[in-house]
């Protein structure tokens, strides 16, 4: 459903959120964490394809929280370079330092495709 949201919902302020309400723990009614991780992850997704600026302090928060896995730091490390913006560069370098060498390539290759788009 995220990602059939993500898809058809560009430009849909009430999408965006849904999909930022289900970022939070427990975001999800009847799912709680780790189980509500999944759900997170295809939201972060969405977001990204939507290129919603409103989720980068969403992600931010997340990467820094003990609670984000390394699969869903891995769906925020993608998910950046498709919101064009300083802050998703921001997000980008946080990760660019992940203990997961998955989500530190990742990572790279979203913050190069940011600066090849001019943000820095």
């Amino acid at each position: 459903a995220a990602i059939s949201l993500g898809v058809i919902g560009t430009g849909q302020q009430d999408v965006e959120d849904v999909l930022l309400n289900s970022l939070a723990p427990g975001g999800v009614k009847g799912l709680m964490p780790p189980e509500d991780n999944v759900i997170r992850r295809y939201a972060v997704g969405a977001l990204g394809a939507l290129g919603a600026l409103r989720a980068i302090p969403a992600f931010k928060e997340m990467v820094a929280s003990a609670a984000c896995d390394e699969a869903l730091r891995f769906s925020i490390a993608g998910s950046v370079r498709d919101i064009p913006s300083t802050d998703s560069v921001a997000v980008a370098r946080m990760l660019v330092s992940d203990e997961s060498s998955p989500v530190r390539a990742l990572a790279e290759e979203s913050l190069n495709a940011l600066e090849s788009r001019g943000f820095s």
